[in-house]
């Protein structure tokens, strides 16, 4: 099973993300002339092929401007809805609905305060590393 998930593909080339790197991109290219050392690499990427690629928008920084009350406001938002739907769908039985948020929040039946704390770690250190990000993205230059 393949752990790529495609964000653009042609036949000479695929952009793509690896499933548990939100760091990274990656580009293959074929039939493209190239330059490699030890420490660097050059690749030449046709004009079309960089249209389509620019063409695909920017990463979420969603995170990256928002305080921690607006974040603790969200979170608290979701695990209250994430509760109440398990509650209301529940009917006895365990649903599928007990596993949505699962890797964010933790068990759905954990005291509210606790899925609360689970989640703003969780989206406090996706807002560290989008603004990690944004930081080295302004040190690159533009022309």
């Amino acid at each position: 099973m393949s752990t790529k998930s495609s964000l653009s593909t042609g036949p000479k080339h695929h952009l793509y993300r690896e499933a548990l790197d939100d760091e990274h991109i990656y580009l293959e290219l074929s039939e493209v002339d190239f330059e490699a050392s030890k420490d660097r690499v050059t690749v030449q990427i046709p004009l079309e092929i960089w249209m389509t690629i620019k063409g695909l928008g920017t990463p979420d920084t969603t995170l990256a401007d928002i305080t921690d009350d607006q974040l603790l406001e969200q979170v608290t938002q979701e695990v209250q809805e994430r509760i109440a739907k398990y509650n209301s769908q529940l009917n006895g039985q365990p649903s599928f609905v007990s596993l949505i948020g699962l890797g964010v929040y933790g068990e759905v039946t954990d005291p509210e305060d606790q899925q609360i704390q689970a989640g703003m770690a969780f989206y406090q250190q996706r807002r560290l590393k989008q603004q990690e990000m944004l930081a080295r993205a302004a040190e690159h230059r533009s022309y």
